[in-house]
């Protein structure tokens, strides 16, 4: 079977799913954040049976969850349940998200995200403007030497 483990004979995917019912919900102990995220209207959706295309978002957060749970044989609930919450965590603050901006859920919900896009951003200009300046053997700015192009080739 794929994506499922054993813990002493007992399929796991039903202890997960009951593990992930029973954690609290986290979004209730923060303060008032993104004001976009609440304006949104969120609508419930059913793809089709054994068609995962089309539940993209949470299909790829199962992969997640299995890819660093399901590594394990639990021996007792508890710790899978532990580790479970571990994730949550892990997956929320930790783990950047190509469909937010490659920022962290938490990033969005604190608003953190356009601050965060605008100094990778100054970043990224200033050192386009840094290899440009040095691949076309143009002066750097004051204080530095760089008018010469430079070399592969190993310093002595």
């Amino acid at each position: 079977m794929v994506g499922r483990a054993l813990i002493s004979g007992v399929l796991l995917a039903p202890l997960v799913a009951w593990v992930l019912a029973s954690l609290p919900c986290q979004a209730a102990d923060r303060p008032p954040g993104n004001l976009a995220l609440k304006a949104k209207v969120t609508t419930a959706s059913t793809g089709e049976p054994y068609h995962p295309q089309t539940n993209g978002k949470i299909e790829r957060y199962h992969r997640s969850s299995e890819e660093r749970v399901n590594l394990i044989a639990w021996k007792t609930p508890g710790g899978l349940k532990a580790e479970i919450a571990r994730f949550v965590v892990w997956y929320n603050t930790e783990r950047y998200h190509e469909g937010l901006g490659n920022v962290t859920p938490d990033d969005v919900h604190y608003d953190r995200r356009e601050s965060i896009l605008n100094r990778r951003n100054a970043l990224k200009a200033k050192t386009l403007a840094r290899r440009r300046r040095l691949n076309h053997g143009m002066p750097g700015p004051k204080g530095t030497d760089r008018t010469e192009k430079p070399s592969l080739a190993p310093r002595a």
